[in-house]
């Protein structure tokens, strides 16, 4: 006797059979009513539009004027600012991660003429389903780098046109047959077609991607893994409940073997445990599959952890080389509330994708392909057009999805938005990121100072600049302009040089030394000292801090024309923080201007000498007036820069200032001292400064880690500012 949950699918795809006979065909390929529900099989794809919810605005605060602290003891680096609670930069928009400026195109990854080169990595693939594989394919396509590792979670029994209905309709409207006809949902020929066509999937697209494993002998069955405890019991397989319906099966692509089963056969309508794998591996070395069968539709968060655990814990096991490092693990869409494009709440789905968000296996990254209008997308990319148009073929002919996967369905494609569950254009959201990190720090804010100058400079150095350590406003501007002209920044006391700082400008041995700020902030006492350092002591200073940063970008930038120049409220530290090292990096200077000014008034005759090819003002309106770009306008387009607050804004310097970084350093955003020296090292070493409250990174901080492909960080501060974990990545 069928079961009833195969009654009922049956009935409710019989109810459907005028609607099917009726709908439109591409390509020769049926097109599947939305009636079938989604909770029957790993195929079924639904489309629901909503709004993306908007998060409030904290409010900024402004800091203190620039006249220094009279004291001269020194602030230790590991101690906090007072308040604990960072001055929110502004608020410009509803989410944390700003949303792309463009929407990325097939056009924008070439396309690999050949293999090249062995993998470094090892990147895993977590699959709900066979016939998911695409929907993270910008991930992992044109990747020689990648050897590719896809762990296909249940074989997809559960579909309805493996039952008699939709299998006939299938073959009406078209189709190719499957390999081996399936004889009804749940039945071992439904489980062999659906990996045979998964198999034959791989096959064709290694074609198109000469870097997708495709290339498969025998499949090689591993012995029972442990359960580790884990409920892994799947719904019983039943027996073929039909004759094969009469047509001639295409001949396999690739070989297969009888799906496996427990050492015990079940009886039938028995539910059991299969801790086996069978494995396919690429024998041009390109990547390997390996199949579990863990129950479609019965899919836990609880078997996907399991299951990416034997992975990982077994690769010699499952043929997979041992001595490449961990690239990270991606999984297939999911979109399981309206999110403005498409969602997609199959319980299967939802199960991997919430497993790679909720559990920390450890590796390099975990990244989930969804919305890219989900607060939590790390970034959006598109799928290279070999690829798209290998599986989907810009024309509308067969491809190698429909070639093989056909007999389920034909589903949409949506090349240039999500509107679609198989989209061109895809985005994913990274989480638990494991960095190799180390720290530079000292005993105090002038020893780590010191610090970060022996990491920069190991040699000598043309020029030190030299300010106030008790006040951040000519550090600031002093930043960048170190950064351009090649040499570190230290701080001092106002009323005397710290001994440590003395002996690091001995070691430096610089031609020159610039001093940033009048007597209040830099006494003569100071200067005297550093006299006997160097052959030439210049001091820079204006009437407040706004004109000592013009005087800066003056003297360090001559005449122009820069390539970039910001701009960054001078009333307070966090934006023009960002902007220190993103501005030395590329070139240009940090001009600060008051917070309510938005006339442009105490920069634009600075910035017209210097002729800037483009102007980036750092802060939300909150900050810095949104009348000031369009004042600027005139001499150089302008970009605003500005998040959420203090630490989204810094990512979104980071990525307008980087496309890539092997070290991104990292240093607190709740005190500037350390992120005041380390800017400057990052802008002479072009590495990104991220700020941090000291526990963990803000989420779009986070996501720059990934997009700017770093592979490893640098903490600025000792570890009671900036906690180790920290540097591996750890979001908030």
């Amino acid at each position: 006797m069928p079961s009833p949950r195969l009654r009922a699918l049956t009935a409710r795809a019989i109810s459907c059979l005028a609607i099917v006979a009726a709908a439109t065909s591409l390509s020769g390929f049926s097109v599947l009513p939305a009636a079938i529900p989604a909770t029957a099989s790993g195929d079924v794809r639904s489309v629901t539009a909503g709004q993306p919810t908007a998060t409030p605005s904290p409010t900024g605060t402004p800091s203190p004027t620039d006249t220094p602290s009279p004291t001269d003891t020194p602030s230790p680096t590991d101690t906090p600012s007072p308040t604990g609670t960072p001055s929110p930069t502004d608020t410009p928009s509803p989410t944390d991660t700003p949303l792309p400026t463009g929407t990325p195109t097939s056009g924008d990854t070439p396309t690999p003429s050949t293999l090249a080169g062995p993998p470094s990595h090892i990147l895993y693939i977590a699959v709900p389903h066979p016939d998911d594989e695409f929907e993270a394919a910008s991930f992992y396509a044109n990747r020689p780098d990648l050897y590719k590792v896809f762990v296909l979670m249940t074989r997809g029994e559960s579909t309805y046109h493996c039952g008699a209905v939709g299998y006939q309709l299938s073959l009406l409207a078209g189709a190719a047959p499957a390999d081996p006809a399936p004889l009804g949902m749940h039945t071992a020929s439904c489980e062999q077609a659906r990996l045979n066509s998964w198999l034959g999937y791989f096959s064709a697209m290694s074609a198109s991607d000469p870097t997708m494993p495709g290339a498969f002998g025998a499949p090689v069955v591993t012995p029972p893994f442990p359960s580790q405890a884990v409920a892994l019991a799947r719904e019983p397989r039943v027996p073929e409940d039909r004759p094969a319906i009469g047509s001639t099966p295409r001949a396999s692509v690739s070989p297969s073997a009888t799906p496996t089963s427990p050492a015990t056969a079940p009886s039938a309508g028995s539910s059991f445990t299969d801790t086996t794998a069978q494995v396919w591996t690429d024998t041009l070395g390109r990547g390997a599959l390996v199949d579990f069968d863990l129950g479609d539709g019965d899919l836990t968060q609880a078997k996907v952890a399991w299951a990416m655990r034997t992975v990982l814990a077994n690769r010699a096991a499952l043929g997979v080389d041992t001595t490449l490092p961990d690239a990270g693990i991606v999984s297939a869409y999911s979109n399981i509330s309206d999110k403005d494009c498409f969602v997609y709440t199959h319980a299967d789905h939802a199960a991997v994708a919430n497993a790679l968000r909720n559990t920390d296996f450890g590796v390099r990254l975990q990244s989930v392909a969804t919305c890219r209008t989900d607060p939590g997308a790390s970034a959006t990319t598109a799928v290279p057009a070999n690829v798209l148009h290998g599986a989907f073929p810009a024309d509308g002919s067969v491809g190698a999805f429909a070639a093989n996967y056909g007999w389920l369905e034909t589903p949409q494609i949506s090349p240039t938005n999500q509107s679609s569950l198989f989209m061109g254009v895809q985005s994913f959201d990274v989480r638990h990121q494991h960095l190799p990190s180390t720290r530079v720090s000292g005993g105090d804010r002038y020893g780590t100072a010191v610090a970060v100058a022996r990491a920069g400079f190991p040699g000598t150095a043309p020029v030190v600049y030299v300010a106030s350590g008790v006040n951040y406003p000519d550090a600031l501007s002093a930043g960048a302009a170190a950064a351009a002209q090649g040499g570190p920044l230290l701080l001092t006391s106002p009323g005397g040089l710290p001994d440590v700082v003395s002996a690091e400008i001995s070691r430096l041995h610089p031609g020159r030394i610039v001093v940033v700020g009048g007597v209040n902030a830099v006494s003569t006492t100071v200067s005297d000292a550093l006299s006997g350092l160097a052959p030439t002591v210049v001091r820079l200073a204006g009437s407040d801090r706004y004109d000592t940063s013009r005087r800066v970008a003056q003297y360090a930038f001559g005449a122009g024309p820069v390539p970039i120049a910001y701009v960054a409220s001078g009333s307070s530290f966090p934006d023009a923080l960002s902007a220190t090292g993103a501005a030395g990096s590329q070139g240009g200077p940090v001009l600060l201007t008051p917070g309510g000014d938005a006339t442009g008034s105490t920069v634009t005759a600075t910035l017209s000498a210097l002729a800037p090819k483009r102007i980036a003002v750092v802060g939300g309106p909150n900050a810095i007036p949104s009348g000031l770009d369009a004042a600027l306008q005139g001499i150089a387009p302008v970009r605003r820069l500005a998040g959420s607050d203090r630490f989204a804004t810094n990512a979104a310097v980071a990525a307008y200032a980087f496309a890539s970084a092997p070290t991104a350093l990292i240093a607190s955003g709740l005190n500037f001292p350390d992120a005041l020296t380390g800017a400057a090292w990052g802008g002479t070493a072009h590495f990104p400064l991220l700020l941090t409250n000291g526990s963990c990174l803000v989420k779009p901080e986070a996501d720059r880690l990934e997009t700017l492909s770093v592979d490893a960080t640098t903490i600025v501060g000792g570890t009671s500012v900036v906690s180790d974990n920290v540097g591996r990545g750890n979001a908030c």
